[in-house]
């Protein structure tokens, strides 16, 4: 994997080339935050777990000219975790979650809404999320993490001040979703910052598809797949959350249509 960086002077409306870093892995997750960045491959293999999943951390030299490896995340390793799928970062927190871990390996040829008609890896019904701060010496440690999330197999993250959020879907893009034993709605997870001591705890009630849409439309008295959950976003103040369904039905026509849900987190 090739990462080719560039920037730009406070003075610049242009960037310019920087450097370039090679990572012999299939690393594809990015993200930048504040003179670190993080490379992600939830397909990477160790030398004790295959499709273990994993997360490096790039760190920005002093003088702003170069960029140099830092860690590796630290995380309970397990043949297929898939840690690595998002990332996110905001102030000294970091937030990455699974793909969906699954036990058998099995795979299932389908027509995926996001991958076209391929061969893709059938995930339990269950992910995971971990929250890392940055310590005194200048590297990431895990806090909290939260294991065995129902529905939370593909699903984005973000992250704010005091509360962090996860949306949960399943992988398989179908309308029998009853089929492959996942679950007939998305759900977005909600966490909260806690300062002493510090971490991050799970609330009770997670927001559920079923809550928030308009499910009067079944085709043929089947569950239709709608996506809710497969991008998450939160307001600035943390107050609000936004909530992707990409293949939404109208509830009139049953035409496929992308919606956006507003979401109030504060009741």
């Amino acid at each position: 994997t090739g990462i080719f960086i560039y920037s730009r002077s406070e003075q610049s409306d242009t960037f310019s080339f920087q450097t370039t870093i090679t990572e012999p892995y299939n690393l594809s997750l990015l993200e930048a935050h504040n003179g670190y960045f993080f490379m992600g491959g939830y397909f990477y293999d160790s030398s004790a777990h295959t499709n273990v999943g994993i997360v490096k951390v790039y760190k920005q030299s002093s003088d702003g000219s170069s960029w140099n490896y830092l860690q590796d995340l630290p995380f309970p390793q397990e043949t297929n975790a898939y840690f690595g799928y998002k990332v996110k970062a905001h102030g000294d927190t970091l937030i990455v979650s699974t793909f969906g871990e699954y036990t058998d390996g099995a795979t299932s040829s389908y027509t995926s809404y996001y991958y076209s008609n391929s061969t893709e890896p059938l995930p339990h019904d269950k992910g995971s999320v971990y929250f890392y701060q940055l310590n005194d010496t200048g590297l990431y440690e895990l806090k909290s993490s939260f294991t065995d999330l129902t529905g939370a197999a593909i699903g984005s993250v973000d992250i704010k001040d005091n509360v962090a959020v996860l949306g949960a879907m399943p992988s398989v893009g179908t309308y029998n979703l009853e089929e492959y034993g996942l679950p007939a709605e998305g759900f977005v997870y909600v966490f909260d910052k806690n300062t002493s001591p510090y971490g991050w705890s799970l609330r009770s009630d997670t927001i559920k598809s079923s809550e928030v849409q308009d499910y009067s439309y079944y085709p043929n008295g089947v569950y239709n797949f709608r996506g809710f959950g497969f991008t998450v976003a939160l307001s600035d103040d943390g107050n609000r959350l936004y909530v992707t369904a990409p293949v939404d039905r109208d509830a009139d026509t049953g035409d496929k249509v992308g919606k956006i849900y507003d979401v109030s987190l504060n009741g």
